[in-house]
């Protein structure tokens, strides 16, 4: 069966020059990222891994911590995301240059079913 994993990618606090790290502790070992889907995935080794995300979450640190090597695509990512302006066609490049398994999702509308 295979693992997968689901998180959220929220808008980030930028701290000197990059994103704020946090250091998450899983069975007493010490993983320090910007995003505990990294250090889950360290952990557990997921074999799949659902970003959501919005045009302005911080996809251009993500891009970095999952293994995306692509200096100008990284450059262009991040103006993107500060003018609001990524989309899906724009992450295929994310998905294809990252660690296996990572898949972005972006843009979802959810409506609440109340009766």
């Amino acid at each position: 069966m295979a693992k997968i994993l689901i998180s959220s990618l929220g808008t980030g606090r930028r701290a000197d020059g990059s994103y704020s790290k946090a250091k998450y502790e899983i069975n007493k070992k010490i993983y320090e990222t910007s995003f505990i889907a990294d250090a889950l995935n360290k952990y557990l080794d997921f074999d799949k891994i659902f970003l959501v995300g919005t045009r302005k979450s911080i996809w251009d640190e993500a891009y970095m911590v999952f293994g995306g090597e692509d200096e100008g695509y990284l450059e262009e990512l991040y103006e993107r995301k500060e003018e609001a302006k990524v989309d899906e066609q724009f992450l295929e490049k994310f998905k294809s240059t990252t660690s296996k398994g990572l898949e972005p999702i972006w843009g979802l509308q959810f409506k609440p079913n109340i009766s």
